[in-house]
């Protein structure tokens, strides 16, 4: 990720550069980035790598409107978790996925540098395991329970990305994108591994609702029609 970001970075210094009017133009850009989950959320998901993609149409020379969606590979901290003990760990693929709408507007859309600001809201989605329950003779009844990765509304919540950066425009048509971002998802229960005996180990979660924070570093292609 870091050598890829270095390579955008010395191509956009080195290839001349041209100035884009936004205005009535539309737009179809792809991105890679690596996210950061913080606090809780960072305990329970390590930090991986992600892709992009987002369509947009300038409704004036320096603002446009747009739609982003996004699949950030994930993985489970075990450690946290308490996952060696859990045989459907190996066959779990946690991911972190958004689908957004918002607007950017370009600070300097005539120079060779453009840089910009960027506010999306819209549905995250993600996985996290918990207790099912399982009826294993089919007679309606629950009969054990079982610890699976899930997905339902719980893992379904609102959120905004503000996102600052720039790009280097290469072409009439093409521009170098390279952006931090900073991701806020509100009213998450967020399970917290809990030690209630004293023993040392974790045996037991708490949920506590707040609001998930990730920051993402991305590069990517905008191309304007």
């Amino acid at each position: 990720m870091k050598k890829l970001l270095l390579i955008l970075l010395v191509l956009a210094l080195v290839v001349p550069a041209t100035a884009i009017n936004k205005d009535g133009l539309l737009s179809a850009g792809a991105r890679i980035f690596y996210w950061l989950p913080q606090d809780d959320f960072g305990e329970a998901y390590d930090s991986s790598i992600g892709f992009g993609a987002k369509v947009g149409y300038g409704v004036a020379e320096n603002f446009e409107v747009l739609g982003e969606a996004w699949y950030g590979m994930a993985s489970f901290n075990e450690h946290y978790w308490g996952l060696d003990h859990w045989e459907s760990y190996e066959e779990a693929t946690p991911f972190l996925m958004t689908f957004q709408g918002g607007a950017r507007f370009n600070f300097s859309p005539y120079s060779q540098f453009d840089p910009y600001a960027q506010l999306c809201g819209g549905y995250y989605m993600w996985a996290v395991y918990k207790e099912v329950g399982i009826d294993t003779d089919g007679d309606g009844d629950i009969d054990e329970y079982r610890t699976e990765m899930v997905t339902d509304e719980s893992t379904r919540k609102f959120g905004i990305n503000a996102r600052l950066g720039g790009e280097f425009f290469t072409s009439n048509n093409m521009g170098i994108d390279v952006a931090v971002g900073w991701n806020s998802i509100f009213s998450v229960n967020v399970p917290s591994p809990v030690d209630r005996d004293d023993d040392g180990f974790y045996d037991d979660y708490e949920i506590n609702e707040q609001t998930v924070n990730i920051l993402t570093f991305g590069a990517g292609l905008n191309f304007y029609f």
